[in-house]
């Protein structure tokens, strides 16, 4: 799910678009990434700003050292965060491993 990036930490992710609300949701141990959702459709990328804007917030950085470097049109997704550790990241989580 998280791995040390370069000046930063890399997360795969999950996403389940179409939500009712977005949220981070848990960690799938089986493939190794966080699941989240998005009220977002899942077409073209449009999820990919809601993304980027619910784990910044989830790590408490601004937007603008989130970014999306793998997946951009799929639902398995590689976030880049700038300036936060695994460590940090992963106790923002909620712990999640």
């Amino acid at each position: 799910m998280a791995a040390a990036g370069r000046d930063g930490v890399d997360l795969r992710l999950h996403v389940r678009p179409n939500a009712q609300e977005s949220r981070v949701l848990e960690v799938d141990a089986w493939r190794g990434t966080l699941v989240v959702q998005v009220k977002a459709r899942p077409e073209r990328g449009e999820a990919n700003p809601e993304v980027v804007a619910l784990i910044a917030t989830a790590l408490g950085v601004s937007p603008s050292r989130v970014s999306v470097f793998g997946g951009a049109l799929s639902r398995e997704k590689r976030i880049r965060v700038e300036g936060v550790t695994e460590d940090e990241a992963r106790r923002a989580l909620g712990g999640r491993p």
